[in-house]
C-alpha cells in the first residue's frame, strides 16, 4: 500500500480542536489467539494528512485476529468519540473497545468493516467497481462511534485496532479518543488538499439525500477548510440497526467527482 494524497476529507472537528487521549508512543503487539508465528506487525508513515504521518500495520497469514493495543482510563459519566483512519486489502477491519465493569459485566464496543475487494479479481473489475466494495488498498477509510461510561469499571479500556478474524493487511493512522462529555453535537471538518482543481462541495444526510450544506468556487480552488456548523458527526448513531453518517462529494473543474463519508458505513446506504 502507497502513500496517496487525497483532494478530500470529512471528519468530526474535534479531531483537530481538542486533545487526544491516544498516547502515540504506547501502542503495543496483541493477538487473540496463541499464534504469534503468523502474525506481523510494522510502523511507516504516510496518513491521510500527510507522508509523514505514523501508520501502524498488521498482517495475518492465516485467518485470525491481530491487533495493535493501547489502555487508557476512562471516567464514569463521560462520554467519547473513538475511531481512525482505516485502510486494508481483502482483510476484516476491526475497532475493538473492551473492560470489564466494577460488577464484573463486560464493557465491549466494537467497529467493523467486512466488506472488501479480494485480490484474487484483480483485472476483472473496473475502478468504479473495486471502490464500491471498499477495498482498495490505498484508500484510507474513516470509522469511528460515540461510547459512553455509563458504569463504573474494573480498570483501563483496552483499544484494538487490526485484522478481525481473516486473512490480509490492515493499516491505521491518526487514531483518536476525544472526551466529548456535554456536547449534543459534533460538528464536521470538511477539508480539501490536494492538487486537483475543485468547483464545489457539498455535503449530504445519507439515507434521506437531504442536502446540509454546499461551497460554489467560481474559481476552482486546490485547499480549502471549513467547520460545517450545521453538519453533526453524530448524527444516526441512534439508531441501533445502521449509522446513515454523511457525504462530502466534491465535483472537480473537469466535471468529475468523488465522494466521501463520515463515517464509512454511509457508503453502504448511498449507493
Amino acid at each position: 500500500m502507497s502513500w496517496v494524497l487525497f483532494a478530500a476529507l470529512l471528519y468530526p472537528s474535534v479531531v483537530k480542536t481538542d486533545a487526544n487521549l491516544f498516547n502515540e508512543v504506547k501502542w503495543h503487539r496483541r493477538v487473540d489467539l496463541p499464534r504469534e508465528d503468523i502474525c506481523r506487525w510494522d510502523t511507516s508513515k504516510g496518513g491521510p494528512f500527510s507522508a509523514e504521518e505514523p501508520v501502524w500495520k498488521v498482517s495475518t497469514l492465516a485467518p485470525m485476529s491481530c491487533f495493535w493495543r493501547q489502555n487508557v482510563s476512562l471516567k464514569t459519566g463521560h462520554r467519547y468519540l473513538v475511531g481512525a483512519w482505516v485502510r486494508r486489502d481483502k482483510a476484516r477491519a476491526m475497532l475493538w473497545c473492551f473492560s470489564r465493569t466494577k460488577d464484573d459485566k463486560p464493557y465491549d464496543k466494537k467497529i467493523y468493516l467486512f466488506g472488501g475487494f479480494n485480490s484474487c479479481l484483480e483485472g476483472y473489475l473496473r475502478p468504479q467497481i473495486k471502490r464500491r466494495l471498499s477495498g482498495d488498498g490505498d484508500k484510507w477509510q474513516l470509522l469511528y462511534r460515540p461510547i459512553e461510561v455509563s458504569e463504573e469499571l474494573a480498570g483501563a479500556v483496552q483499544f484494538k485496532f487490526g485484522v478481525f478474524m481473516s486473512v490480509g493487511t490492515v493499516e491505521f493512522s491518526h487514531p483518536f479518543l476525544v472526551d466529548i462529555t456535554g456536547k449534543s453535537r459534533v460538528s464536521l471538518l470538511a477539508e480539501l488538499h490536494g492538487d486537483r482543481s475543485v468547483a464545489r462541495m457539498s455535503i449530504d444526510d445519507v439515507g434521506t439525500r437531504d442536502l446540509r450544506w454546499k461551497k460554489d468556487f467560481p474559481v476552482p480552488v486546490t485547499k480549502y477548510g471549513e467547520v460545517v456548523e450545521i453538519t453533526d458527526a453524530l448524527r444516526g448513531f441512534d439508531n441501533v440497526r445502521r449509522v446513515d453518517g454523511s457525504m462530502l462529494t466534491v465535483t472537480y473543474a473537469d466535471g468529475t467527482a468523488e465522494n466521501v463519508y463520515a463515517p464509512q458505513e454511509g457508503v453502504f446506504l448511498a449507493r
